[in-house]
């Protein structure tokens, strides 16, 4: 909680996923690295779990990490 913006997204660039390419919101299994990160954005921003991961869809993990960091920072602000 006491983390800088930049420190968050550092952190966050820095999360575990995969070389499997964009999110595909029909096909997570076995990808707990995506999964693990849309359910950080899906708490921070208090929204359903499929409905992030249809805003998720087609991103690419760069895209997706910015998107979650960006969730945190809110968050923590």
């Amino acid at each position: 909680l006491t983390d800088t913006p930049d420190a968050i997204r550092k952190k966050i660039s820095k999360a575990t996923t995969d070389s499997l390419g964009a999110v595909n919101a029909e096909s997570l299994d076995g990808r707990l690295g995506i999964l693990n990160l849309l359910s950080i954005w899906a708490a921070c921003e208090n929204k359903p779990d499929d409905l992030v991961r249809k805003e998720a869809h087609g991103m690419n993990m760069v895209a997706l990490k910015t998107r979650v960091a960006e969730a945190i920072i809110q968050t923590v602000e």
